[in-house]
């Protein structure tokens, strides 16, 4: 009797395991292909920008996203500042001679010598115009004033390894949006294995803040894991960040990690560009290096 029971399960598995071999057929949107933009404004920096499209899901990989001689133009105050396209020295992608901001970060393919004023409140437009594919998209920007680090410190346990805090001044009568982040001993590093020469290190953390989410005494902050020694070097960032730019890094970040998950639904992704995607923003930000003492 106990070798038909056992029989019978292993039909009853056998059977269920069948069933879940059935084809489904999912239907794919398809979509045409959109300009994404990524431009950020630093006071006293040129003005630069990355233009790529997005790609469908089944396109071939190795097809160039950059988008190549669009017409964009940058107006703050009434006036004009065309940027001029990254030159290239052949046809593909690693033809590239990008624009790099000031810490080897980030690169861009269109860019200016106009330097970005410092002044609050002022406001930006960005037009593109793709000459070759009739495509336009729009946004604006305004600068935000930055917020001064209040607390940038380093505190040991018994074991002699230190967290860091990193806090700043709050105003409550104003809804306020802060990126914060903090790097071990440089902002970039050399990676011989990219297509160009340096990329952003990733940083210790990486955090977007909301000031009225969990915060109501005037100060906001966030602190790292003890995992801080002696002589080491910590940066601290902290961003003052328009709504637009806290959704942006909120809903992109979502939508990796959907990517990597089956179970997860797919985000999407907030954008203040007009007939496009990505994000166009004035970043205001107060940065400091902590010296971790002996």
């Amino acid at each position: 009797m106990k070798r038909i029971s056992y029989i019978c399960w292993v039909l009853i598995v056998f059977s269920a395991c069948q069933k879940l071999e059935n084809t489904i057929d999912i239907e794919l949107e398809t979509s045409d292909n959109s300009l994404v933009v990524e431009c950020y404004l630093e006071a006293g920096k040129p003005y630069q920008l990355m233009l790529t499209e997005t790609k469908s899901y089944f396109d071939i990989t190795n097809i160039c996203p950059f988008v190549r001689h669009a017409l964009v133009v940058i107006t703050q105050n009434g006036i004009k500042d065309t940027l001029v396209e990254a030159p290239y020295s052949g046809s593909g992608c690693s033809s590239i001679m990008p624009y790099w901001n000031t810490d080897s970060t980030r690169f861009f393919n269109y860019g200016s010598n106009t330097r970005c004023p410092s002044s609050a409140n002022t406001e930006f437009v960005l037009e593109v115009w793709d000459t070759l594919n009739d495509r336009y998209v729009k946004a604006s920007a305004t600068a935000l004033p930055a917020v001064p680090i209040k607390t940038f410190k380093a505190e040991f346990n018994k074991d002699s390894v230190a967290y860091c805090l990193l806090t700043c001044e709050d105003d409550l009568n104003t809804f306020n949006y802060y990126r914060m982040t903090l790097h071990k001993f440089s902002l970039s590093k050399k990676d011989p294995n990219a297509l160009f020469n340096h990329v952003a290190t990733n940083p210790y953390f990486d955090q977007v803040l909301y000031d009225q989410a969990l915060f109501a005494n005037g100060e906001i902050g966030h602190a790292s894991n003890y995992d801080f020694y002696r002589t080491d070097t910590a940066i601290g960032t902290i961003y003052h960040i328009s709504k637009a730019y806290y959704d942006y890094l909120e809903t992109t970040r979502a939508a990796q990690s959907a990517n990597l998950n089956p179970f997860v639904e797919p985000s999407k992704i907030a954008t203040n560009i007009q007939n496009g995607y990505g994000i166009f923003t004035y970043l205001a930000y107060d940065r400091d290096t902590l010296y971790i003492p002996w």
